[in-house]
């Protein structure tokens, strides 16, 4: 078992129990003491306990809160950009099939328009990706 995996076992424990550490041994058992856990885990293959403290656990929430956050924000622009191409498609066949010089150079500024903000777009989602 590794550090982190320990920490998603210890930390809905910390929200219910007052105490500053856990033990947590290889078979994702808890413990208060260390001695408890060691005394447990020399009855298994893998004899290992990790100590998680509170702090560990609240800063592995805090990352989990921000990894939701950036997520939510992926998920928003992707939304936006599917919409903003969907209009850019329906711009461009407008273009197309229109016929009045005037409307058509309107049609031509709202385009220029639409795949600037689908850069913009674009570039924002590439810079949370990349984070």
């Amino acid at each position: 078992m590794q550090k982190n995996e320990a920490i998603a076992i210890a930390a809905p424990l910390f929200k219910s129990h007052q105490v500053d550490e856990f033990y947590i041994t290889s078979d994702e058992q808890a413990f208060f003491n260390e001695g408890s856990a060691a005394s447990y885990a020399s009855t298994l293959k893998d004899k290992d306990v990790i100590k998680v403290t509170r702090a560990e656990a609240e800063a592995g929430d805090d990352e989990a809160k921000a990894q939701a956050a950036k997520d939510k924000k992926i998920l928003t622009l992707e939304k936006k950009l599917q919409a903003k191409s969907d209009q850019l498609k329906d711009l461009q066949a407008k273009e197309e099939s229109e016929s009045d010089e005037k409307k058509k150079a309107k049609l031509g500024q709202s385009i220029a328009t639409l795949t600037e903000e689908l850069k913009t777009i674009n570039s924002d989602l590439e810079a949370l990706q990349g984070e």
